[in-house]
């Protein structure tokens, strides 16, 4: 039998005579207090109350049996069933459920195995990597949104039975308060209680772009753990990432992706939100109203479509253009000119368009095509990055 297996099974036996002892203490104090009861009556004596020495012998005799030891019966319990969803036994490999310590704190919520004289099934965890806790900490204690503040921060600590964390800024005191917490309890359960609290769905009814925004963050850090913290705010074991591009992947962050594969920071500012959502429909709609809405502050120009784009970059008959991509000497320059105002009119007629007449419902957008349009809209405003303003603006 191996060590863990054995110290397994020793647990449940200890849990089986705490239990056997509970029950034996509620039956002796029940006979109790029939007797102080009965003794209490002042109705008449009867033939079947006890006298004063008969009542003294049998509260001692009830005492002295509370008193001895009664040995501890406890059967093998049979390994716990596999998981449905994992088809993976206990994280020990024994198949069975550990049991916390009497009194220890090692549980999944952060409270006690001991509650009202109770002893609760807890699941230990292994202490997590010291840079997990780093970037745990890091995110929850970022200084911008986000991030919780120092009084949410308090809150948290005190809930999940953590010490008052140390002077010092957000980050670096929750870091040390967690990290001391897991090394003083040997086991990761304060670090994974403390971000349970924290992304547990009930703080924040009416701000799930927030709690999107802390999931995804903590998602793409904690993904080269082997962690993910699911749509309930818990923890759960996963693929863990060995490179930037499995990281992204794994993580399921679009704007980690997209700023991974060189994405124009115009395109991503006018999708934030759309992208923490992950909402292909909305995303495209928005990135698409980049290009226009750009050259409408470049130019000063209030119109859309082609009459704009005609506007910035010349509808023919002579008239110089506003905006230039090139020298436009050559023929070879003015067709390519041209060639790129057809290109932005197309992306408004092939993407903005027909999504401002469209439900999300209806669309049925794909996740390659999702990105290769945004290599083409960030395409387009790096051709904008190098062109310049002619005296016709």
């Amino acid at each position: 039998m191996s060590p863990k297996l054995a110290k397994s099974l020793r647990a449940r036996e200890i849990r089986g005579c705490v239990i056997a002892a509970a029950i034996k203490t509620h039956l002796v104090i029940s006979q109790l207090m029939n007797l102080v009861l009965g003794a209490q009556l002042t109705a008449a004596p009867s033939p079947h109350q006890p006298k004063s020495a008969e009542l003294i012998a049998q509260l001692d005799h009830v005492i002295n049996a509370l008193r001895r030891p009664e040995p501890c019966r406890t059967a093998r319990l049979a390994p716990a069933r596999k998981s449905q969803r994992s088809g993976r036994n206990s994280p020990d490999g024994t198949g069975l459920t550990r049991i916390a310590p009497v009194g220890s704190a090692c549980d999944l919520d952060g409270r006690t195995a001991r509650r009202r004289g109770e002893l609760m099934e807890a699941r230990r965890i292994e202490t997590f990597d010291v840079g997990l806790v780093k970037a745990v900490s890091e995110v929850l204690g970022q200084t911008d949104a986000p991030g919780l503040s120092n009084r949410e921060i308090d809150q948290l600590l005190a809930q999940v039975k953590i010490r008052s964390r140390p002077v010092g800024n957000k980050r670096d005191s929750l870091y040390e308060a967690l990290l001391s917490a897991q090394t003083r309890q040997k086991c990761g359960n304060p670090v994974s209680a403390f971000i349970a609290r924290a992304m547990h769905p009930s703080r924040y009814p009416s701000d799930m772009y927030r709690f999107t925004q802390l999931q995804d963050q903590l998602n793409e850090a904690l993904v080269y753990f082997g962690w993910s913290v699911t749509a309930t705010g818990g923890l759960k074991r996963g693929a863990a990432a060995s490179t930037l591009s499995e990281g992204a992947a794994l993580a399921g962050s679009l704007s980690r992706e997209l700023t991974r594969r060189g994405t124009h920071a115009e395109v991503l500012r006018y999708c934030t939100e759309e992208l923490i959502t992950k909402s292909l429909f909305h995303a495209t709609t928005e990135a698409a109203k980049s290009i226009p809405n750009r050259l409408r502050s470049m130019t000063g120009l209030l119109s859309d479509g082609e009459i704009l784009y005609g506007g910035v970059f010349g509808a023919g008959g002579g008239v110089r253009p506003m905006l230039l991509i090139n020298e436009y000497r050559s023929d070879s320059d003015i067709s390519e000119h041209k060639g790129f105002k057809n290109l932005l009119t197309g992306i408004q007629g092939h993407f903005r368009n027909p999504r401002a007449h469209s439900s999300r419902i209806d669309s049925d957008e794909n996740l390659a095509d999702f990105y290769d349009a945004f290599a083409l809209f960030s395409y387009a405003h790096r051709r904008l990055d190098s062109s310049t303003l002619t005296t016709a603006s």
